[in-house]
């Protein structure tokens, strides 16, 4: 039983079992990796637009943010990379 638990402990993130665990297929492919990312990701837009609205005369509308796995999601538009400030074509 030990050596069981040792080596379920010991899985990746990304495995079957840890995915079950954390809700099912929803958040396959999530890792701590992708959920960090989406944090900073979410925390920079948030941060833009504290700074956008304290500098501006007008409302400015929230960010959309990066939709997290097991969250419900928030009925609105879609975001595009070509929608976020400052995206450039890629060269091609």
């Amino acid at each position: 039983m030990r050596r069981l638990h040792t080596l379920i402990r010991e899985l990746p993130g990304t495995s079957r079992l840890a995915v079950a665990v954390r809700g099912g297929v929803v958040h396959d492919g999530w890792d701590v990796h992708a959920y960090l990312l989406a944090a900073v990701v979410n925390a920079v837009q948030a941060n833009t637009h504290a700074l956008v609205q304290v500098n501006s005369r007008r409302r400015i509308p929230p960010p959309n943010l990066v939709p997290l796995p097991g969250q419900p999601r928030r009925t609105g538009r879609t975001v595009r990379v070509a929608d976020l400030p400052g995206a450039r074509p890629s060269p091609g």
